[in-house]
């Protein structure tokens, strides 16, 4: 398993925004109706660096992309309308998993809450529980989305100096 890998702002490598784009649309958005084009646009709408809509993305030495996690405005989870920002589209490519590149991507995305001065921000999964409780997670609540019985997770940021990426 590939253990060089570097986190780094999807705003700083636009090549990669398709890839997280066809992600996001194979793993939940063709499931909510969405196009491909939809979920791309929708991908390409993270490219912020100092700001939510946040996404980060990992890379190999070949800057193959490897996974993928955002820091957004809204929630997808219904019933926790007034909780942001979410961490979402929380990806990691089949052949990297079970690793530590999920941990990682989690680890930076609460360092990014830090750094933009945010003091919790959100989580849902149907399968993680154990990444997010390991990562600092409290579970807050039970939801459902996409069909599946969800637990939302409440995180602090972790104080850091942002992502590497170089």
């Amino acid at each position: 398993m590939e253990t060089n890998y570097k986190i780094a702002y999807l705003a700083d490598h636009p090549e990669h925004i398709e890839t997280v784009g066809r992600w996001y649309w194979e793993q939940w958005d063709r499931y909510e109706g969405w196009d491909i084009e939809s979920s791309i646009a929708y991908a390409r709408e993270g490219t912020n660096k100092d700001k939510l809509d946040m996404t980060l993305i990992a890379l190999n030495d070949k800057n193959e992309c490897l996974g993928t996690i955002q820091l957004m405005q809204k929630g997808f989870c219904p019933g926790y309308d007034d909780l942001t920002p979410w961490a979402g589209g929380f990806y990691v490519a089949p052949p990297r998993r079970g690793g530590r590149l999920a941990f990682q991507l989690l680890s930076h995305l609460k360092r990014e809450t830090a750094r933009l001065g945010i003091r919790t921000c959100y989580a849902f999964t149907s399968s993680l529980h154990r990444l997010f409780l390991r990562n600092g997670g409290r579970a807050i609540g039970d939801g459902f989305y996409a069909g599946k019985n969800v637990t939302v997770y409440e995180f602090e940021p972790v104080q850091s100096h942002g992502t590497q990426d170089s």
